[in-house]
């Protein structure tokens, strides 16, 4: 695990084509990504971290699908929770289509999107990426 480099670039963006998840804002805000590489180095996993005040916004968690059920997705959502906490974020947000089981096992429960602070609500996935059927998930980092 490692953060992302230019060079990740077009191999994040497959990975997230073929996840169904969008690429917009990838390129801009690639300092808020990391990328799981396998042992030779081979681009295996991606997720973006983006922080907005004292929350943060997990996003574009994806695997490539020969890749799955290895645990990658785990140590990447880990990974994001963890530098959350290094910036002292009190909760981390996410916005999913399909996926809000999965993502209750990492501590994340569905809120209404009315209750989003302000730094989610005007995020490019808020606003304009994620549709408005999307479920708004949290996971609070302090008690």
């Amino acid at each position: 695990m490692r953060p992302a480099r230019t060079a990740d670039l077009a191999m994040m963006e497959d990975v997230l084509e073929a996840s169904g998840l969008p690429v917009e804002g990838v390129r801009e805000g690639l300092g808020r990504f990391f990328v799981y590489v396998d042992d030779g180095g081979a681009l295996q996993g991606v997720v973006g971290l983006e922080i907005y005040g004292t929350v943060g916004l997990l996003r574009s968690v994806a695997v490539l699908a020969s890749a799955r059920r290895r645990g990658i997705a785990s140590a990447l959502i880990e990974i994001a929770v963890a530098r959350a906490r290094e910036r002292d974020c009190e909760a981390l947000y996410l916005l999913t289509l399909d996926a809000e089981r999965y993502f209750r096992r990492f501590g994340f429960t569905a809120i209404g999107r009315d209750d989003a602070p302000a730094g989610i609500r005007g995020s490019l996935e808020f606003t304009t990426l994620c549709p408005a059927s999307a479920v708004l998930m949290r996971r609070m980092l302090v008690a």
